[in-house]
């Protein structure tokens, strides 16, 4: 398990699997995305929050699913997020009005907590 002094959180897994297929003389490309964070701190509660931002017009995200590992007595508790709202990324270096993000708070985390969630994007 990766591990650094000082760091409030630790990325343990980040990664992308991407299909490409042609269906119907079209091809379709289909990306599924992992992530995992260790929260490595009592500040966890201050990092549990996270989003995915995607272009509606550009990309489709589904199948999101959104879930914390609770260490309890030597295992751990998984709870999952069902509070994922979908808002318009405001941000003032995006220029197009068609950003979209899905926020989401790792919920219950806490020091040796896990946070992770998965989802798929077709472009």
């Amino acid at each position: 398990m990766p591990c650094r002094p000082r760091a409030d959180e630790d990325v343990l897994n980040k990664k992308e699997q991407v299909t490409l297929e042609v269906v119907k003389g079209k091809l379709e490309i289909e990306a599924t995305h992992y992530y995992e964070v260790m929260f490595m701190n009592d500040n966890a509660p201050r990092f549990a929050a996270n989003s995915v931002s995607y272009s509606a017009f550009f990309q489709e995200i589904n199948d999101l699913e959104v879930y914390s590992l609770i260490p309890e007595d030597k295992q751990y508790k998984k709870v999952q997020v069902k509070n994922i709202k979908t808002t318009d990324n405001r941000d003032n270096s995006i220029f197009f009005d068609d950003q979209k993000q899905k926020q989401f708070y790792f919920e219950g985390v806490k020091k040796g907590g896990i946070g992770k969630y998965k989802y798929k994007e077709k472009k």
